[in-house]
């Protein structure tokens, strides 16, 4: 599954300052909860949100990015377009045809001069929404802001209220396993400072689904565990691990940095496709490489791009469960029993970050031996390459080798606060 995204929200603003804004029906902080987080010492408090970026120079009031769910339809409109622009033109005389390629060539000069102040146009464009990942202060581009997006936001959520109302319960704060899963995530949202980070309400909702194994954190702060997660974890520090993925999903703002960047392929990808039905004469041979831009696409840019923003979530998840005083060490051996299946939830969550974990190896995701019918699909690392998620042996390579750090921040958190 893909992940998340907001903008260029920073981690770690001051912590209870000012009256935490926890609301909803699954509030995660209770106020006896808060008087004494509000006690404790706060961790080295380095991460700070980046400097002012390019981004602030956007004069344009925020719009809802409903045109976003339009490109599907924009790509039919251009093949349909082309097709018709190609008949129409070989219906007109040749001599006329002529003439206008004369024309055109006559007036070359102005026609690249047009298509370099586009491009110019382009790259300031680019450069006026680069902004900082918070954290890790990586450059990139995003073009969306969260009020954008907000309906893509509740639609997600939507989604959900029809799984819940089709069946599936959600349980509730007095059930031992949602306590579990809101302390685990109270630690990690408490110890890494995040309770007043702007535009986030942090709630958890634990989804009574076992044949589920997966976590989902959407930029409003809502939390959504899987029972099947929870019994799949053969302990709280991974599951801590994978809800601090998550979290930093979220945080890092990855879901508007996919948005925006498939914006831009999807924009560029129009030429393509007018070009492929305006030039190639058969329909059929037409379709096949409209069908093959795509896939082009997918596997050259956004699986790469998609498989570095999860490796990206993956650091800064392990720095945050082990500031919350999970044992970095014990915890990354989740990728050693869950297996990763291929995961068609990126499409049910577009803005959502998605774990698309599996089954523990020897069971089903519903806790059913090994040799009943399977939930899932395992996926190696044969299979990355076609992948939005890296294999579990290239995440749990990556993982040992941020451990010494990792271990650092856990014996000073908890030196801090106690285990």
């Amino acid at each position: 599954m893909n992940g998340l995204r907001i903008g260029a929200n920073g981690l770690l603003s001051t912590l209870f300052t000012r009256r935490v804004p926890l609301v909803g029906r699954r509030a995660l902080l209770h106020s006896n909860e808060l008087h004494a987080a509000a006690q404790v010492p706060k961790i080295r408090p380095q991460l700070r949100r980046p400097p002012c970026s390019p981004r602030s120079l956007h004069t344009t009031a925020p719009r809802q990015a409903y045109w976003f769910l339009l490109t599907p339809l924009a790509r039919f409109a251009v093949a349909v377009g082309a097709r018709v622009g190609r008949r129409w033109w070989k219906r007109q005389p040749s001599e006329w045809r002529k003439g206008v390629w004369a024309h055109m060539s006559a007036r070359k000069r102005y026609i690249l001069g047009g298509v370099a102040a586009c491009s110019l146009g382009g790259v300031v464009y680019y450069w006026v929404h680069l902004e900082d990942t918070p954290i890790t202060h990586r450059r990139r581009f995003v073009m969306f802001t969260r009020e954008q997006v907000a309906s893509l936001i509740e639609e997600e959520k939507d989604v959900i209220r029809t799984m819940i109302s089709g069946g599936v319960s959600e349980l509730s704060p007095d059930h031992e396993m949602y306590r579990h899963v809101a302390l685990i995530a109270m630690r990690i949202i408490t110890r890494n400072e995040l309770a007043e980070e702007k535009g986030f309400k942090w709630n958890v909702h634990v989804i009574d689904d076992p044949r589920i194994v997966n976590a989902i954190c959407l930029p409003s702060g809502d939390i959504f565990v899987f029972t099947g997660l929870v019994k799949a974890c053969q302990n709280k520090e991974e599951l801590a691990l994978i809800m601090s993925h998550e979290i930093a999903h979220a945080v890092l703002g990855h879901g508007l940095e996919v948005l925006s960047s498939r914006a831009v392929v999807d924009f560029f990808s129009l030429f393509v496709v007018g070009l492929i039905w305006t030039v190639v004469p058969y329909a059929v041979a037409s379709v096949f490489l409209h069908s093959l831009s795509r896939k082009t696409a997918d596997i050259l840019i956004h699986f790469p791009y998609s498989r570095k923003l999860e490796t990206e979530a993956d650091a800064v998840g392990l720095t945050m469960a082990a500031r919350a005083c999970y044992n970095p060490a014990t915890s990354i051996k989740v990728w050693e029993h869950l297996t990763t299946p291929s995961s068609d939830i990126d499409t049910a969550f577009p803005m959502g970050s998605t774990a698309d974990y599996g089954a523990p190896q020897g069971s089903t995701a519903d806790g059913a031996p090994q040799g009943s019918t399977p939930v899932e699909v395992t996926r190696d690392q044969d299979d990355e390459f076609y992948s939005t998620h890296p294999s579990n042996i290239h995440r749990y390579e990556n993982l040992v080798q941020l451990l010494p750090e990792a271990e650092l921040e856990y014996i000073a958190a908890c030196s801090q606060y106690g285990r």
